[in-house]
């Protein structure tokens, strides 16, 4: 198993390279490769070798693919699109779809005519084939430093371009035929789930949907910003916590019907792929799955038990194979490093994983959210308990039996609430700190040295990663040049100055949106952030500024003032 580990770490080095293009990570895959043969284990070298040259290949060709597909000119189509019910997302007046086509798997969107028509799209539980006519173009790339980069995001599902709908000629049930019978009936149990539960009480709701279908509701951004702030995120995404327990509940069913261990673990093999379409397909969700069933599936081959480390090292080569940017994104890098954290220092007390675990993360989360909550291990060490003792049973037994009982469901939405309202009230505490985002440089830097410490920790090297903290968080906060730069906020402008060491930071405008009357049933269910707050803000947090010394307002149109 020591092979495949170290065949794994020499994979991710080798997709940050190719895919997300980190010179850095280059350099230290060749450091990894000349350790490797310095280990003089043929073994290792031919498994570490081949796995590297196998993937190049793969990873080089699929940089390839999606260049050429990207550089395609638009062009209007009239094409076929397969639907899964659970793919369809309608927000006010418009819809958006992830579709199959004879084009590949594409993004679709378009603008819905009448509230009946919105009312029939939320209401689909089968697989449909929409017959339409639009525009093919690529995925308009991210226009600010920091904002949601959509062509990232879509490439990590398979999705190089979109299709702006024009018209929907006439929308038809698919016909079942085959394997894709099972295929469908759990992507209709999923959306039938999801439509049920929006019976329920909102906060159940919200929590069943996210914690047992990986569902999140329009208004989880907003509804749940302590979640996020606090960085709780992970228990809110399905992962290893939930196979697990899954997996604890199945075998304690199944050894009550008196099966066999062998049966069991043919059971287990078959119903893990299942959960994996229930739940979403999530990375996260895809490696506790892969790492909960390779040790069963060599069990049965063998006879023989396998450790968790190579189980481990299986899922991540498998899962940047499926997913070339899997640990570009935060939630892989926290799903797979977190996950290898817990394989490699079992037995710690709760206390002292918890403070490794933010130790590891934060340089991560530093380079997705640019900020970290004081209370943020206090806080999980505290939900840790009660997140599987309290509110996942609570949630599963809301979701099964709430529906039929008026009393269950209000006791399961008092527990969930007051467990959120505890969270909102800790969130408002002081200890939000701004830090900013770091530069490729500087992330890996401080997760090397992160890395380090977690190796040998002394006490000259928590001095030395405090110091390197400082040091990033210094020349972020006080840079020797000034700037001035653009923030694209659409039609409108707004402008950021800065002195050098920031010692005057000023802000021209903030840009603006007009907003037009329009029909209720066109509504959002939740109100839309402003520019300023989703795209303004971030930015600055991007740069470690949390004061603006003086902002001038040019004049009083709406697209220069009206965030």
């Amino acid at each position: 198993m020591r092979a495949l580990f170290f065949a794994a770490i020499a994979c991710g080095l080798l997709s940050s390279w190719l895919v997300d293009q980190q010179w850095l990570a280059a350099g230290l895959l060749l450091i990894w490769l000349l350790r490797v043969i310095r280990l003089r284990d043929r073994q290792c070298l031919m498994v570490t070798i081949g796995c590297v040259l196998s993937l190049a290949i793969w990873l080089n060709w699929q940089n390839h693919r999606f260049a050429s597909i990207v550089q395609q000119p638009s062009q209007v189509v009239t094409s076929h699109l397969a639907v899964q019910p659970d793919a369809i997302t309608v927000r006010g007046g418009q819809y958006q779809l992830i579709a199959t086509s004879p084009m590949g798997k594409v993004l679709v969107r378009g603008q819905l005519k009448s509230a009946t028509e919105k009312q029939y799209l939320t209401q689909f539980t089968h697989r449909t084939i929409w017959h339409v006519q639009g525009e093919v173009a690529a995925i308009a790339p991210p226009t600010n430093p920091g904002q949601f980069n959509a062509p990232r995001y879509y490439r990590s599902q398979g999705i190089a371009r979109q299709v702006t709908v024009t018209a929907v000629q006439r929308i038809e049930i698919a016909p079942q035929r085959g394997w894709l019978v099972l295929l469908d009936r759990l992507h209709q149990w999923r959306q039938q789930f999801f439509l049920a539960c929006q019976r329920l009480p909102p906060t159940l709701s919200r929590y069943a949907t996210s914690l047992l279908v990986g569902i999140r509701p329009t208004d989880f951004q907003t509804t749940m910003g302590a979640v996020q702030q606090l960085g709780l995120l992970h228990w809110f995404s399905l992962s290893g916590m939930h196979v697990i327990l899954l997996v604890k509940f199945l075998q304690w069913v199944l050894l009550r019907l008196h099966l066999s261990q062998q049966a069991i673990d043919i059971w287990l093999l078959g119903l893990l792929p299942a959960y994996l379409v229930l739940g979403g397909g999530a990375d996260s969700l895809r490696r506790a799955v892969v790492t909960a069933a390779l040790p069963i599936i060599w069990q049965l081959l063998t006879h023989q038990s396998s450790g968790a480390l190579g189980g481990w090292s299986l899922a991540l080569i498998m899962g940047i194979a499926h997913n070339p940017l899997v640990l570009s994104q935060l939630g892989g890098q926290l799903s797979y490093g977190l996950a290898l954290l817990l394989i490699l220092m079992p037995g710690l007390p709760p206390w002292r994983l918890a403070i490794w675990i933010q130790v590891i993360s934060l340089p991560v989360l530093l380079v997705a959210t640019a900020q970290w909550h004081l209370w943020s291990l206090a806080v999980n060490l505290v939900v840790a308990p009660i997140f599987s003792w309290v509110l996942l049973p609570v949630t599963v037994v809301g979701a099964s039996i709430g529906f039929g009982s008026t009393n269950v469901t209000s006791v399961c939405e008092w527990v969930l609430v007051n467990f959120q309202n505890g969270l909102e009230w800790v969130s408002h505490w002081p200890g939000l700190l701004i830090i900013g985002q770091p530069s490729t440089l500087w992330a890996w830097t401080l997760s090397l040295l992160s890395l380090w410490l977690l190796r040998t920790p002394r006490r000259r090297y928590y001095w030395g990663l405090l110091l390197a903290y400082a040091c990033f968080s210094l020349s972020l906060r006080f840079p020797l040049h000034g700037a001035v730069q653009f923030i694209d906020v659409g039609q409108g402008d707004s402008i950021l100055i800065r002195q050098p060491f920031n010692r005057q930071v000023s802000l021209i405008d903030t840009g603006g949106q007009l907003h037009f009357s329009r029909p209720r049933w066109q509504a959002e269910q939740v109100q839309p952030r402003s520019r300023a707050e989703t795209i303004t803000v971030n930015y600055l947090h991007r740069l470690g500024i949390t004061h603006l010394d003086t902002v001038y307002l040019s004049h009083k149109d709406v697209d220069h003032i009206g965030d």
